[in-house]
């Protein structure tokens, strides 16, 4: 899935688009329960800075601020290399997800070859588990 990892600052300003966003990272983390031990895993991706597009070209959006569209898919490439179980049910972020695996030189992925361009997304999401994570409630007893 591309969405991101659940944040309050993600909403503001974007209620309506970010309901479908946070939907589709609802959907990535309650599947990873239903498809746990099956050989099938679901993991959604999150670009951590703007990502050249048609939409960001049309819009005049500066080169300095960008990366190219690469580093997203050379994510995607590593995220379907990993074993099933490792990141099923993850939210991630392309940048810290490509840090995990040993890549720490990103100028390549620069659209200004000159700058860095500026994180957009947190570095530190908050956990969304709770004491209880566990515990069963079977409804279907009498």
């Amino acid at each position: 899935m591309v969405s991101p990892p659940i944040y309050s600052r993600f909403f503001k300003g974007k209620t309506p688009y970010a309901v479908g966003k946070i939907g589709m990272s609802v959907l990535v983390q309650g599947l990873s329960t239903e498809l746990c031990g099956t050989g099938v895993s679901i993991t959604a991706l999150w670009p951590a800075t703007v990502i050249k597009s048609h939409v960001t070209t049309v819009h005049g959006v500066q080169s300095k601020i960008m990366r190219n569209p690469a580093i997203f898919g050379d994510a995607c490439v590593a995220i379907a290399q990993e074993t099933t179980d490792r990141l099923n049910g993850k939210c991630l972020i392309d940048e810290d997800y490509l840090r995990s695996i040993g890549i720490t030189d990103f100028k390549k992925y620069r659209c200004d070859p000159d700058q860095e361009p500026p994180r957009m997304m947190p570095k530190e999401f908050p956990s969304l588990l709770v004491q209880e994570e566990n515990v069963s409630l079977d409804i279907n007893d009498k």
